[in-house]
């Protein structure tokens, strides 16, 4: 499914995003990470950022997903999986 579809999520275009980094002396390509996500994104009324990371562990990968709520910074969910390869799914 298309997450833009969602009536739940309301997806940021990277310009909207781009725009607010600037307006906070950052560079409109920085990377919203966990501790730029909430600052960034509580202006336009978001409730929580997600956050992926693919980590390498041995010949294995570590997918992570953490969402963040935008107004306090806490941690709402995480998930791990491990992948045997690039391939895997």
């Amino acid at each position: 499914m298309d997450l833009e579809q969602s009536p739940f999520l309301n997806i940021l275009s990277d310009r909207k995003v781009g725009e607010t980094l600037r307006l906070m002396g950052r560079t409109p390509t920085d990377r919203v990470t966990q501790d730029v996500g909430p600052g960034t994104l509580s202006p336009h009324g978001s409730k929580a950022v997600l956050a992926g990371s693919i980590s390498s562990l041995g010949s294995q990968y570590v997918l992570g997903l953490d969402a963040v709520a935008c107004s306090t910074g806490d941690s709402l969910a995480k998930e791990r999986a491990e992948a045997t390869s690039k391939e895997a799914s």
